[in-house]
């Protein structure tokens, strides 16, 4: 994702060194020391720090450490390819443990309470004690690099109105924010095309048809029925997962009453999403919008579901998993 600098480790004597486990020897110093049992010697493990700034190092004897410098604290990403892993962390003076394959770095300040809000959000399976417990954190250290982070996750959690009071009365580096800015800017969008509000027009070429006909949604309620729409984009793996899990069954189930349309935003071209659509068996309307249709409904990601009734109001939006059969139910 990002250009790599990789800081080669040249020689035996390097390679133990950078694999032994170490203590800070300055005071802004960092120690990231990480065992990775079960992982194969010599695979190369990758600290990501920022765009073309990684450091690697390589697996020995089920461990590797990193060490460097923080004159400020960042956060950072512990990454290796295979098997497929990836921490965030913040890189702070002191020394940072991360077991494989605990996505919890911990012995610093912030990673500690990181680890700590990780751990309880964890514990709960309901979205709305997850999203008091991050608001709850994030009150408590909101004018820590903590409090930023954890108002990233809530500007995915919060609503419009929620999310702009806790804007107004964020900390400056927050409010004023390019990142948050530009998410509240989105969320307002999104409000106009949430519950109760009329659908807004979404064309494009049909992706699962063989000359790739214009199609658009107003055609599809026209057809007198509820229609569930799905955001979609062929890279994105929770997207395939909630299709194979939920979308694919429920389409089964209620074909009859409902119509279903994914709309795939986010990719260069229609093939992609036309090979994921073979892959997993979809046979609803597929239309392609690479960017007008997220932008109009404000997805901020993907996969962004809504349910729109059959006089075209829109009933339920970033609905997920089992809320998607409760919001058809309700429909019908």
């Amino acid at each position: 994702m990002n250009h790599l600098r990789t800081l080669c480790i040249l020689g035996f004597a390097a390679l133990m060194a950078a694999c032994s486990q170490n203590k800070p020897a300055s005071p802004n110093a960092y120690v990231l020391n990480g065992t990775a049992n079960g992982i194969a010697e010599g695979t190369e493990v990758f600290l990501v720090k920022g765009r073309g700034d990684i450091d690697t190092a390589y697996v020995k004897d089920g461990k590797y450490s990193f060490e460097g410098v923080a004159d400020s604290v960042r956060m950072a990403i512990v990454r290796i390819k295979e098997p497929r892993y990836g921490v965030q962390l913040f890189l702070e003076p002191g020394t940072i443990t991360l077991d494989y394959p605990s996505t919890d770095a911990v012995g610093t300040k912030l990673n500690d309470v990181l680890a700590e809000w990780s751990k309880a959000v964890e514990a709960t399976a309901d979205q709305d004690s997850m999203t008091q417990i991050t608001l709850d954190y994030y009150h408590k250290f909101q004018n820590s690099q903590v409090g930023e982070f954890l108002f990233q996750y809530l500007a995915q959690l919060l609503d419009y109105e929620t999310f702009k009071a806790e804007m107004e009365t964020a900390p400056a580096n927050i409010r004023n924010g390019s990142y948050f800015m530009q998410a509240l800017k989105q969320k307002e969008i999104a409000s106009h095309s949430g519950e109760g509000n009329m659908f807004i027009e979404i064309k494009g070429p049909k992706v699962n048809c063989p000359k790739h006909h214009e199609h658009s949604l107003s055609k599809i309620i026209a057809k007198g029925k509820p229609v569930l729409v799905d955001f979609t984009a062929s890279w994105c793996g929770p997207c395939k997962n909630e299709l194979k899990t939920y979308l694919i069954p429920y389409y089964e189930q209620y074909k009859d009453k409902v119509n279903f349309v994914s709309i795939d935003v986010w990719d260069e071209n229609m093939d992609d999403m036309l090979a994921v659509a073979e892959d997993l068996g979809i046979t609803w309307d597929i239309i392609f919008n690479q960017k007008e249709a997220a932008e109009a409904y404000g997805v901020q990601g993907v996969p962004t579901i809504l349910l729109i009734d059959a006089s075209g109001k829109i009933v339920a939006r970033d609905i997920r998993g089992e809320k998607i059969e409760e919001a058809i139910k309700a429909t019908l």
